[in-house]
């Protein structure tokens, strides 16, 4: 809560003594949310413009507004003239988030706040440090695509990286809750549209960059260059590196002080000196989680069973011991902590039933993505075929559907493609780009109901076979042109299973 009087000193405003006792609650960007004690932003987005809404929030007793620095000021200003209310511009040195920040007391320097970027893995590490830590009685939330809060408790998000104005508030949420951690997904958009401005990181971790999200950054290039500059926001010792990724080899040969852990990269990365190195010695897969010892800077890890399937989940573990050794954490303690990860929610997500085939539900949404959950799929179930049900999202990068269907048609035995989220596009047109990427493969077939694709697959697999529905994992939804219906590929799933789902 703050003043108008703070909030005019911190504009660089004279302020009178009886704004002390004018308060405010809260930032608000959404003018459907906004309550009389709140300030609300008008932010310029991209679909939609908060001057637009001013007399709506002016009718529910607002009294401040802020206006983004991107925002006309002269026309705001002929907007505001005459209405019965007080605003000020933020400016590039009083930004959006150098304000979100200061509104609630710099919540990110209260805890330790650690950032994992990457295009695979960020939820899945995050979910494994929040586990690790909470495990050893620290008190860590996680914030990004499964949602944000504490695990078990955690409360549905937009985006994988929340505004700032929101990031803020609920740092500060759950600073108040007692949280003395915080773990981010850190997205390439939610970089270059600012979400994490005046954010302190106490660690930041890369876990590896392939195609996705050109829709909006148009180029690989530019999509690098926002994992880029998360990463220039750390000191190079507080940083985590993938180097068995080709960027992130290339991100690590310019981080000295840095660790790098990988499976493969380890003779690469001893020419580099003056960087930690977290690597496996030995690895074996089993039926519900791979064996592992790890070799580290810092001495042994040896023979941990830890319950997730695939070789990416082993290098996801890997990142996470780095962040955890960052952090000061000791080989012991992760030993420790690594007894209580389980599969995460819609990741390599396993559901078996005695005598029926095995179903796993991930989120692959990217040509690397659907490769690494059926080479995954496929260390695990050697002895048998795996049948993968594939869509790919609407209103997104067209380029990576031929690409998503190729990898899937190399890696499965048979491929279901069917419906995903397609938004406002036509379904057959998205099936359409698939199937040119594999317009000579002969174990692909298409049904376009996803309910249907999903028991079709089912219906064909055996007892020792594995299928693998690939694109929603943790999504309870769908979304057409017109509405979002309810779905769940874990609910389906299980259903076929005869399972409960949680």
């Amino acid at each position: 809560m703050k003043s108008l009087y703070a909030i005019k000193k911190f504009m660089g405003f004279s302020a009178e003594s009886q704004d002390k006792d004018i308060l405010f609650e809260d930032i608000e960007i959404d003018s459907r949310k906004c309550k009389a004690n709140d300030v609300f932003l008008a932010r310029c987005g991209s679909n939609h413009n908060g001057l637009d809404y001013i007399d709506d929030v002016i009718a529910k007793g607002v009294s401040l507004i802020l206006i983004d620095p991107k925002a006309n000021r002269k026309e705001a200003k002929k907007l505001l003239e005459n209405k019965d209310v007080k605003y000020f511009f933020l400016t590039a040195t009083r930004s959006i988030g150098r304000f979100a920040s200061w509104f609630y007391g710099e919540p990110s320097t209260k805890l330790r706040l650690i950032g994992v970027t990457g295009t695979n893995g960020k939820s899945t590490v995050a979910y494994l440090v929040a586990t690790m830590l909470n495990a050893l009685n620290y008190k860590c939330a996680i914030f990004g695509t499964l949602g944000f809060g504490f695990p078990g408790e955690l409360e549905q998000s937009s985006n994988t990286t929340l505004d700032v104005v929101y990031l803020n508030r609920y740092l500060d949420r759950y600073v108040q809750k007692g949280a003395d951690h915080a773990v981010l997904e850190v997205s390439s958009i939610g970089v270059d549209q600012g979400r994490i401005d005046h954010l302190t990181f106490s660690v930041g971790a890369f876990t590896n960059l392939t195609r996705d999200h050109l829709d909006y950054h148009k180029t690989m290039e530019a999509y690098k260059e926002a994992k880029a500059a998360f990463l220039r926001r750390l000191n190079t010792q507080k940083i985590v590196i993938n180097t068995d990724d080709p960027t992130g080899l290339e991100f690590a040969s310019q981080k000295e002080g840095c660790t790098c852990y990988g499976i493969d990269s380890m003779t690469q990365v001893s020419a580099l000196n003056g960087r930690r190195c977290i690597s496996c010695e030995h690895l074996s897969f089993k039926d519900d989680c791979f064996n592992v010892s790890i070799k580290t800077s810092y001495g042994m890890l040896e023979n941990q069973n830890v319950h997730l399937l695939g070789r990416f989940n082993v290098s996801n573990y890997l990142c996470a011991v780095g962040i955890l050794q960052t952090l000061k954490i000791t080989l012991k303690e992760i030993g420790q902590a690594s007894a209580a990860i389980r599969p995460v929610t819609g990741r390599m997500e396993c559901f078996s039933q005695k005598g029926k085939p095995r179903i796993i539900v991930d989120y692959a949404h990217t040509p690397d993505g659907v490769e690494s959950a059926l080479r995954a799929a496929r260390n695990h179930c050697e002895n048998g075929k795996i049948i993968c049900v594939l869509g790919c999202g609407g209103d997104r990068d067209k380029g990576k559907r031929p690409m998503m269907a190729i990898k899937s048609s190399v890696f499965a035995d048979r491929v279901i493609f069917t419906m995903d989220n397609p938004r406002s596009e036509d379904p057959k047109s998205i099936i359409d780009d698939m199937l040119r990427g594999v317009s000579l493969a002969s174990n692909v077939s298409v049904v376009l109901d996803r309910k249907e694709a999903i028991a079709k697959a089912f219906a064909l697999a055996d007892e020792n076979d594995c299928v693998l529905i690939a694109g929603k994992g943790h999504e309870d939804y769908q979304i057409l042109k017109n509405k979002t219906i309810h779905f769940s590929d874990r609910e389906q799933a299980c259903a076929l299973l005869g399972l409960s789902c949680d």
